[in-house]
């Protein structure tokens, strides 16, 4: 395998399950695929729409090198928490959402990129 400054990079990208439920969780056979894929030097991402501690078991029981693209590709991290990027709304395009689109639905949550109790409201 061919390294250094213009190799080729893979990278592979999986996505997980858990639209419906409060888990994320991938089949066994794609936990297995997934490990031979970084066991072979392929960069992995994990990508899903929820936020980052739904994800984050999935990526410790797989490795630390793993980067979790979460919250519907808004915020990107690293397995131990640390934000590589984020694209997120300015407070005042939320606002307008959420007061745009009250009579639309039932209620609204706001996903913040923290780790505490405050990262939802």
């Amino acid at each position: 395998m061919m390294s250094g400054p213009g190799a080729p990079h893979k990278k592979a990208m999986a996505e997980g399950r858990g639209t419906g439920s409060y888990s994320f969780a991938f089949p066994a056979v794609t936990s297995v695929r997934v490990k031979e894929a970084l066991d072979a030097g392929i960069d992995v991402a994990l990508v899903t729409g929820r936020a980052f501690h739904h994800a984050k078991p999935v990526a410790d029981a797989l490795s630390e090198r793993v980067v979790l693209i979460v919250s519907n590709g808004a915020i990107t991290k690293r397995a131990d928490g640390t934000t590589v990027a984020s694209q997120l709304l300015p407070r005042a395009t939320a606002r307008a959402i959420v007061t745009e689109t009250r009579a639309l639905r039932g209620g609204a949550a706001l996903i913040f990129d923290r780790l505490d109790a405050s990262q939802y409201v």
